[in-house]
Formats: C-alpha cells, structure tokens, sequence
C-alpha cells in the first residue's frame, strides 16, 4: 500500500462494508424475461468523509435514509440539519415510440447488481447474484474492499461503488412493461478537506445497455426532493451557463443553507463543429481559456452534453406515469405542453433580481436532465454529478447562502477539470489521549511533515521560484473609470508549488464533536518568519474579491504533545489534533487544514485508579542523569505521560549517519539515539536517528518520557585558556607548498595560540 496526500492505492482483500445480504430467489419472469429478484440485497451506507452526511445504495437511490424512511443529505454532518430528504437517478428513452422510464424517487425501479452477458434480447438477459452491498473505501483504512472493480481509480478520502439493473420488471410502476436492460454503476466520493471541497460530494454513473436495442432519444436525469431546512420554505432556480440547479430558503431560517446539483459531464455525442478534451478520468468542452495539461488528448467532431432542462414541482404533482416524466425530462410539461419559460424554470438570477426566478415558497422536487442522446446496443456513456452544500454563519440572508453555493460550484468544476487533482491538506497525525484526574494529555506522531502533496507533480508545476514582473503603482482614474496615469514598477513575485508544504499543528476541544462546535487550544507552527499573507476573499455582501491577510502561524515552534488541565472529571470531552500547510504561491489555495472530524478522539477525565499515584512518576528527572565521555552537548528529561513511564535505564548515544531528505537526496549528519537498555533480551533503540538538538519543544514523546538534546553553543570551541580550539591548520611555505602545523595537547597549533 502506498498513500500520499492526493489520493491512496488500494491492495489486499479486506473489506471494510457492511453486508444487508437476505436469502435471494428466483422468480418467474413477467413477459418471457429471465431474471433474479435482488431485491433482498439492498444495502445503504452513509459517505461521510466531509461535510456531507449523504445515505448511498445500491439500487440509484441517494440522500434518503431508507432504513428509517426519513432525511438523508445530512449538512452539515453531526449537525441534525438536513438540505436533501431525498435524491435518485433515472433513464428515459422511446421504446417502439413508446416512453419508458426506469426511475428513481422515494422508491426505485431498480436491483442490486450487474447484468451477465449481452448485448443480447432483453428476456436472455440474468441480473448476477450481487456481493449484496455499497462497497465503501476509505483512507483511514487503505484495504481494498472485496469486489472492487481493479480499473477503477478511487478518488477522495472515502468512496462508494455499487451496480444496479432495470431488470426486474415487478418493479416498474408501469405494470406489465418489459425492463430496458441497462445497466448502471455508481461511484461515488468526497474530499476531507475544509473550505469548498469540504462542502461537495461527487457521484459518476456508468450507463450501459445490455440489451440488442439501440435506444434512441434518450435523457438522463437526477432528481432531487430538497428539504432545505423547512420543506416548505424551498425556492428553485438554475443557472443554464454552468447547469447548476439549487434550492435555498424564501425566509430566514436558523441555519443559513442552501443546496445544488451540477451536471459536470453528460453524454458524449457527435457534433462535426464540436472539439473535446479527454483528460484522465474526465472529459470536457473545449473552450477558448482551455489550458494544455500534459498527457490531455483533443478529439474533434464530438461534444459534452450539459443540462438540457431543469424542472421542479410541488409536493402533491408528483408525475405518475412514464409519459409525464418523459415529457418532463424533454422540457414539456408533464402534458407535453411547452412550459411558459421554456425548458429552463427559473433561470433568472435572484441575487441580481433579473430575469424569470421562483417567488413561491413551497415543498417543491427538482430535476436536472441531460439529453437526448442515443444509447445503441452495448454501448456505456459517463454522467458525472456534484451535491453541493453551502452555510453562511454572518449572514441570515438566504442569497448569501446562494452566492456562497455558486462559489462551491465553481470549486466542483475547477476540480472536475482538473480530473479530481487538487491540492490537499496534510493527513492528520497519529494521536493518543491519556485521561488523568482533571487533565487530558495529547501526544502524537510527526507523520503529516514527511507526506507528499502530489498536486504539483500531477500538473507539472515547477518547484516555487522567483520571477520578475511588472506592477502598476500609484495608478490615476478618472471619473469614468478610465486609467489616466499610472508609474511601473518592477517586483517579484513566487510560483511553482511546494511538495512538502507542512506548516503546522493545531489542537482542539468540543463538547460533542459535532462541526462548528471545535475550540482552538493551541497552536504548534514551524519557526520559520511565516506568520500571516495576503490573500483574495470573495466578499458574499458585496459581490467582489477583497484582499485579506489570512493567518498562518505564529512562530511558536513545533511540539508533539498538549496537556488540557482544569476539567471535570466523568464529562466527556473530544479533541482533535489537526495538521495544516502553506504554499508560497498566491495562485494557489494558500493553507489547507485536515478537517477536525479525520481525528477526533472522545476522552473522559477520571481519577487515578485505587493503587495508583501518577505524581511518582514526575520526579525530577534531570538530577538522575549520568554524562559519560566527553561533550558540548547536554540533556534534560521531563516526564510527560506518567503512565507510560517504565522505570528503565536510558542511553543517548551520538553518531553521524546518512539521512535521506524529504527531497529524496541522501547526506550526512551527526545524530542521536535514545537507547533502552532495560528491554527483554538486550538493548532497544527507542528513537533513532534524531537530528534536533535546538533546545526547543519540537522532540517526540516515547515512554512517557520527553528527552532533550542540545548540542553545544553556536561558534568555535575554546581551550582552558578561552582561546579557540583548532584541530589542525594547513599552512604555505615559501614555495608555495602546504603542510600540517601539528596540534598542541590544549588544542591549538604550537605554543598555545
């Protein structure tokens, strides 16, 4: 297994799901078609890597709590606030100039697992018997769960894949329909990441027709039932330009939120003036800002399909027959009408207030619909999907939480077409929590300083550097607008991106875990002049970038251990070490912090157990260490986890030793070992290869025991004289030749210089 920042891969056989599986059975087949009933192999899984609580299957049905028949698109996660009560996708085609439509809404019309064999006639066609789960992969533990496709890449920090069919034909609302044969997998991830990345849930359907027909005017659809806080309280609309659709709320309510889906890639059809990209995982328009990536290949005569039609309804119009939702997914109303504001409802702009926008606060559903496309005989197309989420906590007003929406799309796109490569906060490190009578200790590991951010490799940055450019200074306007003077000046400025940008550590308290509820405790930052840069915010209010100074660090040094004291004993606390980075580019996303969920521990202070008493253990450790040799260097020791303390006899021993660089070159250094010579069966090196001799808190704690070393005082070493001591000097004689003047016994060369 081999991880980085940017993504992980996968080996073993380990899974780590949670199987539903019943009994399956066959049953007969309506109107000649063979079938297994999977119905009993339903399963449900909640993706919560970010902000998102999202409920997955493995039947197309998404954001819906199943099992309790009640909310699932939790947002934000751990709050109790739900946007999505409900989500699903489905597929509409003609048949014989027949609308048929495998849908998804409350329930679904189809089963877990793939389709065996085909293309073939839809009655020859079996639905394989499913592992019976939503198989669910995560970096927290990087094993491949059994039954995951081997060419499929997993993205984000946790993942979902399932298989569903339309192959059985009990479950059609249209009674007595032969299904369509198609095939559908869904994958599904998310990004543990703060800020907007945090806020998305990405899901990539895989359409596939098994069947021996082609299906002609075809559409694609993910439909929404989005309670936004209040159901009735949702108003719709969409912006054509980037196929967004969203809901937010017609008054105030107590959380600010709002929610929204994107169609980032439909189906691929043939268009002799059309030219797309095809980067990686992902595939896209080509437009006139397009930007070569190495590795991109260009393919003229095709085009991407985007969202062809948004639709909403209220609560109680639900369409009840494939012909209304065919006609819906066209454009049309459910009749087969045209719609007053054409296939678009709601494309205005609420914010600006132009245009045609939703005024009627109601319990409303909503769909995005791509198409028409052909789907012929054994052919598969790609829909990929953002669930977008957004709250606004200093602002009441619902734009606000649509404006804050629209700047997460615009971050779900950006990363889209990317193909998912984005910049990514250090992993959080490894963490123990000892509880103690009114106090919490932390310690953790230095593994986030040594984890590569690949983002940079990927897109082939060069490593940060200087360059010169030009900046206007002391610019003149005039009452329009117009620049009527301005001076140049020269300036600098750095690009290129930093590999191993670890900045930090962070520690937090909560009362219950839940996001929004973290306490800053302490702050560890790298001593490095870093403290606070420039960056651009986009100001909500006033629909414009500002320049703010963003936060850092505060100089203070590293540490790898907090002591929380003054707490009440029997009262659960939570606490989460954090890690966060820095990237000296301005074009980049400047800090990225580990979200406080990846590493949250629950400890409860209590009283020494009967027998113990701690306070043994923290005697003055200092007055029992023994110098042996010769040395500038010096050592303390303070006992930092009393319960860990072993009693046992340790040696610092000094070296040199090569050392390979984070960089991956290999150089020479002097180091020390902390050696437990009281272990079973001889000697124990228990820290090795330790470089740090500052003096400062940035040591690791093992055994309990947090040991310093401090290697002698900046500049020359001096004899008992006070003068400078010199282990050899070359000197020139007249001719031009060197020789050696030999050391003295004080040090110094002949007669005690």
């Amino acid at each position: 297994m081999a991880r980085n920042r940017n993504g992980w891969l996968l080996g073993g056989a380990a899974a780590t799901v949670t199987i539903l599986a019943g009994a399956t059975s066959l049953l007969a087949a309506t109107s000649g078609t063979s079938n297994i009933n999977q119905t009993a192999n339903r399963d449900q899984v909640t993706l919560g890597a970010n902000n998102w609580g999202l409920e997955v299957t493995n039947y197309g049905s998404f954001g819906f709590d199943v099992e309790a028949s009640d909310a699932g698109g939790e947002f934000p996660r751990g709050s109790g606030h739900y946007i999505l009560f409900a989500g699903g996708f489905q597929f509409g085609t003609l048949v014989n100039g027949q609308p048929q439509v495998s849908q998804v809404e409350f329930d679904s019309e189809f089963q877990p697992g793939s389709i065996t064999g085909g293309p073939a006639p839809v009655d020859q066609l079996t639905s394989s018997d499913p592992i019976g789960t939503v198989l669910l992969a995560s970096d927290s533990d990087p094993s491949l769960p059994a039954g995951w496709p081997s060419d499929l890449p997993i993205v984000g920090n946790a993942a979902t894949y399932a298989v569903f069919n339309d192959l059985d034909p009990s479950l059609s609302s249209d009674v007595g329909q032969v299904p369509l044969g198609i095939e559908i997998s869904q994958h599904s991830f998310a990004f543990a990441k703060q800020g907007a990345q945090g806020d998305i849930v990405y899901l990539r359907f895989t359409l596939t027709n098994k069947s021996d027909q082609d299906y002609t005017d075809s559409y694609a659809e993910v439909w929404f039932d989005p309670d936004n806080g209040s159901a009735g309280n949702d108003l719709t609309g969409c912006d054509v330009a980037t196929s967004l659709g969203y809901v937010y709320n017609g008054s105030e309510e107590d959380r600010n939120t709002a929610m929204g889906a994107d169609f980032f890639q439909g189906p691929i059809v043939e268009d002799p003036d059309g030219v797309v990209i095809q980067r990686g995982s992902v595939t896209f328009n080509k437009t006139d800002d397009y930007t070569y990536i190495d590795g991109d290949v260009e393919i003229p005569g095709l085009r991407v399909l985007g969202m062809s039609a948004f639709s909403f309804y209220i609560n109680g119009t639900d369409p009840d027959t494939d012909t209304h939702r065919y006609n819906l997914m066209r454009g049309l109303t459910r009749e087969g009408d045209p719609r007053p504001n054409g296939a678009f409802d709601y494309a205005g702009d609420p914010v600006t207030g132009e245009g045609i926008n939703d005024g009627n606060p109601n319990d409303k559903r909503m769909a995005l619909i791509t198409g028409p496309f052909t789907l012929a005989s054994g052919e598969s197309q790609d829909i990929v999907v953002a669930i977008v989420g957004a709250e606004v906590t200093n602002s009441s007003d619902p734009l606000d939480a649509l404006v804050a929406l629209r700047n997460t799309d615009a971050e779900a796109q950006t990363a889209y077409n990317l193909d998912f490569i984005q910049q990514q906060p250090p992993p959080p490190p490894a963490t123990e929590a000892r509880a103690y009578d009114g106090e919490v200790l932390l310690v953790w590991d230095d593994s986030p300083e040594s984890a590569p951010d690949i983002f940079g490799d990927r897109l082939g940055l060069p490593a940060p550097h200087e360059v010169l450019d030009t900046v206007l200074v002391n610019v003149v306007y005039d009452s329009l607008g117009n620049v009527v003077s301005y001076d140049e000046e020269i300036g600098s400025s750095i690009v290129g991106y930093e590999k191993y940008d670890f900045q930090g550590y962070r520690v937090y308290r909560s009362d219950s875990g839940d996001p929004g509820t973290w306490e800053l405790l302490a702050e560890f930052d790298k001593a490095d002049g870093i403290t606070e840069v420039a960056t651009k915010v986009f100001n909500n209010t006033l629909q414009e970038y500002e320049v703010h100074q963003l936060h850092i660090g505060t100089d203070s040094g590293l540490s790898y251990y907090f002591k929380d004291m003054g707490l009440q004993n029997g009262r659960p606390y939570y606490y989460s070490v954090t890690s966060y980075d820095y990237q000296p580019d301005a074009t980049r996303e400047r800090t990225l912090e580990s979200p406080q969920s990846s590493n949250s521990i629950r400890v409860v202070p209590l009283e020494a157990p009967s027998g113990y008493d701690w306070s043994g253990a923290s005697v003055q450790a200092d007055s029992l260490i023994e110098h042996t040799g010769s040395s500038d260097g010096r050592v303390s020791v303070a006992v930092v986890d009393p319960s860990k303390v072993t009693g046992h006899t340790y040696r610092v021993a000094f070296r040199n030793a090569d050392i390979v660089t984070l960089e991956g070159d290999t150089v020479s250094a002097p180091v020390w070992d902390l050696i437990d010579e009281d272990t079973p069966g001889g000697e124990t090196i228990v820290l090795a290869k330790q470089t740090n001799q500052t003096g400062d808190n940035a040591y690791k704690v093992v055994d309990g025991l947090l040991v310093k070393v401090v290697g002698p005082d900046p500049g020359w070493k001096t004899n008992v004289k006070g003068n400078p001591m010199i282990d050899e000097v070359i000197a020139v004689d007249p001719s031009g030749a060197t020789y050696t003047v030999e050391a003295d016994g004080n040090g110094g060369p002949g007669a005690d210089v």
